[in-house]
């Protein structure tokens, strides 16, 4: 009796298997029972696996290649059939292909025998693919919800057109924002009504929906308003097809985008001019630094040779009146560049590892000496001793530290002036400056952070400065997140304090740069000097000759070329603003001819007053190996060619002149 049981449920997967075999889809049989669970090769292929990798198979294996959310749809279906509430299972499911991707699948099937007890033993059935279906339904009911949010949105725009482009539908919105009657618009082309210069776009959009059924969003495009004047819309494009997948329409929906458009046009002009006006600034300001500090090193670069050459008392401190009035207008123009690179948001902030007992280090040598001089006591104090190092510009730190130590030292007089560095762990970094010099007012401390602001005229006429220096503390701070305060008093003194939240950082493991002055003795070589200036090369010429470094000097760019072939340099000395060739142009030409040669490439300094920093990458990026700032300083000067000349260098020329 079993034997004959297996041998129908044998037919009967058989029969069905021919049945099937005709649909392309898949059989399964399933024991209730025993859970016992039979596929054939197509239920199988179509997941992309052969039989064999699904073995053993069973109802488990089912159910873990279904969609998640399927699974409780398909055991719903099940009971009901297993209750007799249906006739047959039957559920759309999604199953998980090899590739990953889900299959959408129709699973069919019946009771084929029950137990002695009334309960499923066997269910036979078939898996069929409605993969394209399903998407096809799905397709559908994307371009239904698209119809709906169109008419619920028809006060804007709402429209058809026919295979030619003709208007079959326009919604009243088209007469609200575009002023035409509707009956002067049904049966016209789309193009009558388009911007000469736009009619490529909304025809190519029309073209792309009809012809290729492409579904296009925010179109841009203009149409004539009944007044003559042009309105710029932003439409989304459907096709609509009938139940053979023929074009019946186009259908679209349009906005008013004319505010916005005019919006954007005016915010581009606004920030082309500002653009333009930072761009003219920018060279205004670098061309005025090149001629201001050039003259400068000749003032500067002479005072400092002079200085040695002096020993009278009253002629040093004529000569020390001279290099402090040039190192003030020097301070000027940097405050100044400074400012402008702020607002401009060409400052690129570090954010390195930094010490704050090296901060503290810095602020006493720097400002204890100047503090000093007018009878100021300064103390530097940092908490707690040992703390913990911080992520940041330590450089623009002591630029904006800097400045309110500056201004504590120019504003008191015999008396005292305290930093206080506090970095706690887990705390912001703060810095506060107390002084007990003159005071602000409280009319004075709303206004002291404006740029050429100070807190009168009086303080301008007895104390100098530019009024810069807490305008670029403000912007550097904010800059970096953190904020600046102000305490003050008329005769009761100043309390600046400002509060970075820079981030704890790991003590960085590397050499502590070398900050001792370069030995001169240390220096020899031969080196070429190119620049148009007369005084200029006369202060460079005498700032080498005190180094002990040899110097060719030639007036041009292309009197330097010529003559880096005809001798060979330990090093090379450009001008950047020369007449003919500049330094960048010389310096090209220069390691042509030395590839053409195949020599190496001589080390090249570039010696300008344009030192702002984009200008220094500039120089940087076209071959230069290092930069010297005008007004030249003999130190730097130094310690810049000790990086270039090599230490066996030597010269056996006199200093010559080129013209």
């Amino acid at each position: 009796m079993g034997r004959t049981k297996d041998q129908s449920m044998n037919t009967g997967e058989a029969q069905l298997a021919a049945v099937v075999r005709g649909m392309d889809g898949g059989t399964w049989g399933w024991n209730v029972r025993t859970g016992e669970y039979r596929i054939n090769p197509r239920w199988a292929e179509m997941l992309g696996y052969s039989v064999a990798e699904l073995e053993p198979v069973s109802a488990e294996t089912w159910e873990r290649l279904l969609h998640p959310h399927d699974v409780p749809v398909a055991k719903s279906a099940l009971r009901a059939h297993f209750a007799g509430e249906r006739d047959s299972y039957r559920a759309e499911i999604r199953m998980r292909h090899r590739e990953g991707h889900w299959v959408h699948l129709l699973d069919l099937g019946r009771v084929a025998q029950w137990t002695d007890r009334g309960t499923p033993e066997w269910v036979f059935g078939v898996l069929l693919d409605i993969t394209e279906t399903a998407e096809t339904r799905e397709a559908l009911r994307r371009s239904e919800e698209r119809y709906r949010s169109l008419v619920e949105n028809s006060h804007d725009i709402t429209y058809t057109v026919d295979a030619g482009g003709h208007f079959t539908y326009v919604s009243h919105g088209w007469t609200r924002l575009l002023g035409h009657p509707l009956d002067q618009v049904m049966g016209r082309n789309f193009a009558e009504f388009l911007h000469p210069e736009d009619l490529h776009i909304g025809m190519a959009a029309l073209e792309a929906a009809m012809l290729r059924g492409e579904s296009l969003r925010d179109v841009e495009y203009r149409i004539r308003h009944a007044d003559g004047t042009w309105r710029w819309h932003s439409s989304n494009v459907l096709t609509l097809v009938d139940e053979s997948g023929q074009m019946v329409s186009t259908q679209g929906h349009a906005i008013d985008i004319t505010a916005r458009q005019e919006a954007e046009e005016a915010l581009r002009v606004a920030r082309d001019e500002a653009l333009a006006a930072n761009r003219a600034k920018s060279l205004f300001l670098a061309n005025m630094s090149h001629e201001i500090r050039t003259p400068l090193n000749g003032v500067l670069g002479m005072a400092g040779l002079l200085d040695d050459l002096l020993e009278d008392p009253k002629q040093r401190d004529m000569l020390r009146v001279i290099r402090e009035s040039g190192e003030l207008l020097l301070t000027l123009i940097d405050d100044i560049l400074s400012l402008s690179r702020v607002e401009s948001g060409q400052v690129d902030l570090e954010h390195l590892p930094f010490d704050p007992v090296d901060l503290v280090r810095r602020l006493g040598e720097g400002y204890r000496s100047a503090a000093s001089q007018r009878g100021n006591l300064l103390s530097v104090v940092v908490e707690p001793e040992a703390p913990p190092f911080r992520q940041g510009d330590l450089h623009r730190i002591l630029q904006i530290v800097g400045n309110l130590l500056g201004n504590a030292v120019k504003f008191t007089e015999n008396g005292e002036i305290r930093v206080l560095v506090h970095a706690s762990p887990g705390s912001p970094l703060s810095v506060t400056v107390t002084d007990t010099g003159i005071g602000m007012s409280e009319d004075q401390l709303q206004r002291v952070f404006e740029p050429f602001s100070q807190a009168d005229a009086s303080t301008t006429r007895q104390f100098g400065g530019s009024g810069l220096g807490l305008s670029i503390v403000h912007r550097l701070v904010t800059r970096m997140g953190g904020q600046v305060h102000l305490e003050s008093g008329l005769g009761r003194g100043t309390t600046a304090r400002v509060i970075l939240p820079l981030a704890e950082a790991e003590r960085p493991i590397a050499p502590v740069p070398d900050t001792r002055p370069v030995p001169q003795a240390t220096l020899s070589g031969h080196v070429l000097l190119a620049d148009d200036d007369p005084i200029n090369r006369l202060v460079l010429g005498a700032l080498l000759e005190k180094l002990g470094v040899l110097c060719t000097e030639v007036s041009d760019g292309q009197a330097a070329v010529d003559t880096a072939q005809e001798h060979r340099f330990d090093a090379l000395l450009l001008d950047i603003c020369m007449p003919g060739l500049d330094g960048v142009e010389a310096l090209a030409h220069i390691r042509e001819a030395e590839e053409a040669q195949g020599l190496s490439p001589v080390p090249a300094l570039a010696v300008t007053a344009n030192a702002l920093d984009f200008q220094v990458s500039e120089y940087l990026e076209s071959g230069f190996d290092g930069h010297v700032a005008k007004p030249v300083n003999l130190s730097l000067l130094a310690r810049a060619l000790a990086k270039v000349l090599p230490p066996s260098a030597s010269g056996n020329e006199a200093t010559e002149s080129r013209s």
